[in-house]
């Protein structure tokens, strides 16, 4: 028996190895026997579906694609949108073919387009393109579809990168290399492109604008993307040379892992770990910031506290790289010093012009919380001579200036000081 659309070709089967189907693998419906033997149709031996006449032997025979129809979604034929996408559908006869599947592609007419293997249609310059759809099975019989493409913008179709000069090196610690692109067509409508950088077996950074900055030795690769959304690229590997091995990471503690100091004056050394342990330069530089506490730190890191409270300390690499890590330290039991006194004799005077006359001295300490805010009073003679009592008294001697002190009594060694000038002393 024949079937429309029933291009078989049927070979001698092994029929030891081969068994008779029940069911049509298309309609599910029982076969009917047609005599003993497979090698041809209609023979003896054979099964076929009396619902789509399918033949079978000892084995199964493919039904192969006959036709091969192509259309656009709900009949489309043109994409009139810039860069806009059309889907294709492919319609395969007969339709109890074995292998209904196809391979899309697209062929450039007057414009340009591509396809994906689902068969969506990607726009990309005016005219017109064929679409076409391949059957998979033996038979690699074909549709197609012309397609007309409108209104659409030009994009970029190759970009070539370069250094300044031509340039494929950078030979210089820390050098830097301007990148450029050369981008076809030259009437592309968006000729603007994204520059990045891709680590080989060396590192680099580069701008927006495709300045390469060289970070470690070995290759990199330059990629300019274009930025019209046609996915183009373009790239160039540099090689990078005779780069120092900055500081990745610095990591600060205290010693033994202290964060306290609460002794008043204590002191903690600072200790910090830097990465990688081969870099060129590991030496770091110190410093502490005040928060609700203050300290001050030496050259070598060692923290000495002033104030209660919380302070930042921080290392700062001396390389190029500038890495920095901080660790906060907490300050208790800290004595509060004087840190200034300001001396002002009586309604602000600042001379005595009477015989023996006295002038009481007063004086202003900050901060007005310190721990010890007494003071002790003396007058040192300038071109006149003075007395002074334990209560700030000042007695005119001779005529002249004098010099009133107040000196703090706590550790501080905080001075204040006034001049008086003494006149009419007999």
């Amino acid at each position: 028996m024949s079937q429309i659309g029933d291009t078989r070709e049927y070979t001698n089967i092994d029929e030891s190895a081969s068994k008779l189907l029940a069911k049509c693998p298309q309609c599910q419906v029982k076969a009917v026997p047609k005599g003993i033997n497979s090698t041809s149709p209609g023979a003896p031996g054979e099964k076929h579906c009396p619902n789509c006449g399918q033949i079978f032997g000892r084995g199964t025979f493919p039904t192969k694609v006959l036709t091969v129809a192509v259309t656009g979604t709900a009949g489309a034929v043109t994409i009139a949108v810039d860069k806009a996408r059309l889907q294709m559908l492919s319609e395969v006869l007969p339709a109890i073919a074995t292998d209904k599947s196809v391979a899309w592609s697209v062929a450039a007419g007057t414009g340009t387009a591509s396809i994906s293997s689902g068969g969506l249609l990607q726009s990309l310059t005016n005219g017109t393109v064929t679409v076409l759809a391949t059957a998979n099975d033996v038979t690699k019989v074909s549709g197609s579809r012309v397609v007309t493409l409108s209104n659409q913008s030009i994009w970029v179709q190759s970009l070539v990168v370069t250094g300044a000069g031509n340039a494929t090196t950078v030979e210089t610690d820390r050098g830097t290399l301007q990148m450029a692109v050369a981008v076809l067509p030259a009437n592309a409508a968006d000729s603007a492109v994204v520059w990045s950088v891709t680590a080989g077996t060396g590192t680099a950074t580069i701008s927006a604008e495709g300045l390469l900055s060289a970070v470690s030795n070995g290759t990199v690769t330059v990629v300019a993307t274009a930025h019209d959304g046609s996915g183009v690229i373009g790239s160039r590997v540099i090689m990078l040379s005779n780069q120092s091995i900055w500081v990745a990471s610095l990591v600060v503690s205290g010693a033994a892992g202290a964060t306290t100091i609460t002794v008043d004056g204590g002191t903690l050394q600072m200790d910090v770990a830097a990465l990688p342990a081969n870099a060129t330069d590991a030496s770091v530089t110190w410093s502490v910031a005040a928060g609700t506490g203050t300290a001050t730190i030496s050259a070598g890191g060692l923290l000495t506290a002033v104030t209660d409270g919380t302070v930042t300390v921080t290392a700062t690499a001396d390389d190029a790289g500038g890495v920095t890590d901080d660790l906060v330290i907490t300050l208790s039991n800290q004595i509060k010093l004087v840190t200034s006194i300001v001396v002002t004799g009586a309604g602000s005077a600042v001379i005595i012009d009477v015989n023996d006359g006295t002038l009481q001295m007063a004086a202003a300490v900050l901060p007005v919380d310190a721990d010890d805010g007494t003071y002790t009073w003396s007058v040192e003679p300038g071109t006149g001579a003075a007395a002074i009592s334990d209560t700030g008294l000042l007695t005119a001697v001779t005529n002249g200036t004098v010099t009133v002190k107040a000196t703090a009594n706590d550790t501080s060694g905080i001075v204040g000081e006034r001049i008086i000038t003494i006149s009419n002393q007999v």
